[in-house]
């Protein structure tokens, strides 16, 4: 039997602005390896670096000696990486690396020595088929799906054929206690006491995708893919049963597709209401009266609304195209069906002047009058991979020459530099 073991290299930094939620759930990870199980390969384990020491993931590495260490790639953490594939290429674990940031950069990934091969888009195809391979004797890689991999004379990038994206209906439930994975840790990991201490709180994702354009975005996704409605309301139902009562939907834009709202709705009708409260990222541009009484029907408690900008203008330039009254009266609706509000920003967008900022914290302020907000959030703006504001600084040669090749950069200094050279305002706002 092949043996895997998947990482979560993702404990969060300090200086990444990252939420450090340790009842986020590794769902991607999970959805590999319930995906791997259901096809009869049951020797695979996933640890998450949130909860567990590096210490301890590479103890597990040297002792089970897996046939394949898979590890996910967060620009935040690339040394965290380094050390995982490291100590597994030395002992002859085949490595891949993957994740929705290691797909623009798969080249740069593979240039590290001990990283064997990066999975582009999603894992769930490329994963199975090297399990089946390497369980009949076969290390070919050629022609396994969103796999690019190196040979010893260059690195092979997966042709447009060799892409798979699994429709989304037909994945299984994911196992959230698959190879005694410690779901329980998570569900005892809420530590928002100020905000509501009995909550035993999980992550789920309802739908993938988002067809909006912003600049900073580096969202891989650009078509919207969804489970079944049915899915998703057995697995919240079963979620209630192991105790949960809050849910965080991760999907890029939950309310972009108001029929699949609907239907989901329409199963609350007729097979019952479910005792969960959601939290979902909603775009504005998405918030009217339908949507929000199918989120009310929903029990959805709270959405966060990329905002970024109280500037209008700054906020069209950067890819939204909405006024700050449509903003209002949107945020109003929601206020209006007791519907609260995680309003976000991004501090150092493209164009960004000291009076833009200002323009933000007033409407931050502004917001407060129509709807009630919790957890205002002030995100300070980091280029990432594959986003329109990247390729701003690949079209100057100095900072091409800079961060035009490898995968390890400088946070601080980075956002420096973009700072620097798009943006005009005080930084140390920023501290």
């Amino acid at each position: 039997m092949v043996s895997t073991l998947l990482v979560q290299a993702q404990a969060t930094p300090q200086e990444s602005g990252l939420r450090d939620e340790k009842w986020y759930l590794p769902l991607g990870l999970l959805s590999i390896a319930t995906y791997l199980g259901s096809a009869g390969f049951s020797d695979v384990q996933v640890l998450d670096a949130d909860h567990d020491s590096l210490e301890k993931i590479t103890s597990r590495i040297l002792q089970e000696r897996p046939d394949i260490v898979g590890v996910n790639f967060n620009v935040f953490n690339t040394t965290l990486l380094d050390d995982v594939v490291a100590v597994a290429h030395d002992i002859g674990s085949f490595t891949v690396v993957g994740g929705q940031a290691a797909t623009p950069i798969s080249d740069r990934l593979l240039s590290n020595q001990n990283i064997d091969s990066v999975v582009v888009y999603d894992g769930e195809e490329a994963l199975l088929e090297l399990t089946t391979r390497f369980s009949r004797g076969n290390r070919a890689l050629e022609g396994v799906p969103n796999l690019a991999y190196k040979t010893s004379e260059r690195i092979i990038l997966p042709s447009r054929k060799d892409l798979r994206l699994p429709n989304l209906a037909d994945l299984p439930e994911i196992d959230r206690r698959i190879n005694g994975f410690d779901f329980d840790r998570y569900l005892k990991a809420w530590n928002r006491s100020d905000i509501d201490p009995d909550r035993i709180a999980t992550s789920m994702y309802t739908q993938k995708g988002c067809a909006k354009t912003c600049t900073f975005c580096a969202r891989i996704d650009k078509k919207l893919r969804q489970r079944s409605p049915e899915k998703v309301y057995d697995e919240l139902k079963n979620l209630g049963r192991d105790g949960v009562n809050y849910v965080y939907v991760v999907d890029d834009t939950f309310a972009a597709d108001p029929q699949y709202l609907g239907e989901l709705a329409t199963l609350y009708a007729t097979r019952g209401a479910l005792p969960i409260q959601l939290w979902a990222f909603v775009d504005a541009r998405d918030v009217d009266d339908v949507s929000v009484d199918l989120m009310k029907r929903l029990n959805v408690e709270k959405v966060l609304v990329g905002i970024e900008t109280g500037n209008e203008e700054l906020r069209k330039k950067n890819g939204k195209m909405y006024s700050n009254n449509s903003l209002l009266r949107a945020m109003g609706r929601l206020g209006g069906a007791g519907i609260k509000v995680e309003d976000s920003y991004v501090l150092g967008l493209a164009g960004e002047t000291d009076a833009t900022l200002h323009d933000t914290f007033r409407l931050a302020q502004k917001l407060t009058s129509v709807c009630q907000t919790e957890g205002t959030a002030y995100n300070i703006m980091t280029p990432l991979i594959g986003s329109p504001d990247w390729n701003r600084l690949m079209h100057i040669p100095d900072l091409k020459k800079k961060y035009g090749k490898g995968y390890k950069f400088d946070i601080a200094e980075l956002r420096n530099d973009y700072f620097t050279h798009f943006c005009n305002f005080d930084q140390g706002v920023l501290s």
